[in-house]
């Protein structure tokens, strides 16, 4: 089983962000197909990596013969029960995603490029694709609607891996912390977030007044939370329970902001 917490509650959250997102009755047969598939290919993905890096044994690639046929068999009931084609170029990019992982993995380094900023970033766009598929299981017309979303749980999930990217750097001077170090410590994450509200500003420009307000809301909370730690750097990491706790408060904060931002917009 994977064993990491902030990946699953990208995964579902996305995913529940997705279904609030939908503008009409959410299909429910369909979203369950959906919810199955995600969390097969997740599941998948542990012996996956396993594999690449030449760790599997007989019972890693047993188990991923398992949730290989079980992600199959719910991608065949969507497509040949439910006509979910779009849902092909959603699991395109995932395996896209997954191969560029899989050559990360073998990339011959001393540090796994896999862990970087910017290996996680390009994890963080895969773990977000659920939102899309929440999206298109449950209304097929729903192209737009599943892009925005994805976007959106994109930018926000990005936003928490550059912050605690940036506490885990902090400790690195904790014996010779100075104030001023923060402006280098916190490089990244400074840039990161002017992008974010940029982008969050060019975003609710196209929507509709209540779906532009819910959709600025969906991510004040992510910026307070990234310049409060910004500010309370000190090369000494918080309780990671703590941090866990809060990432997962503001995951349920997005999911209902954003999701209804998302329905309500005109796409």
């Amino acid at each position: 089983m994977p064993r990491e917490h902030g990946a699953w509650v990208m995964l579902y959250a996305s995913f529940a962000a997705g279904v609030v997102a939908v503008s009409n009755r959410p299909n429910w047969p369909a979203i369950g197909l959906a919810v199955l598939a995600i969390t097969f290919a997740f599941l998948g993905q542990e012996p996956f990596r396993l594999a690449v890096r030449r760790r599997a044994d007989v019972n890693d690639l047993r188990w991923l013969a398992i949730w290989s046929i079980g992600l199959a068999a719910c991608a065949v009931a969507l497509l040949a029960g439910y006509h979910r084609y779009a849902l092909v170029v959603i699991g395109s990019a995932a395996v896209v995603f997954l191969g560029i992982q899989a050559i990360l993995l073998r990339a011959a380094t001393a540090k796994r490029a896999d862990r970087t900023v910017a290996g996680e970033l390009l994890a963080v766009l895969a773990l977000t694709l659920p939102a899309a598929a929440a999206v298109i299981a449950s209304d097929s017309h729903g192209v737009a609607r599943a892009t925005w979303i994805w976007i959106a749980s994109s930018i926000f999930f990005g936003s928490g891996i550059v912050t605690v990217k940036m506490l885990l750097a902090s400790t690195k001077y904790k014996k010779q912390w100075r104030p001023r170090l923060r402006f280098v410590v916190g490089r990244t994450q400074s840039v990161y977030h002017l992008m974010l509200i940029v982008a969050v500003a060019v975003g609710a420009s196209y929507l509709d007044n209540a779906a532009a307000a819910l959709l600025v809301w969906a991510f004040v909370p992510a910026i307070v939370r990234a310049f409060v730690m910004w500010v309370r750097l000190n090369g000494v990491l918080p309780p990671l329970k703590r941090v866990g706790i809060l990432e997962s408060v503001l995951a349920i904060l997005f999911v209902v902001l954003a999701g209804n931002a998302l329905r309500l917009a005109s796409l």
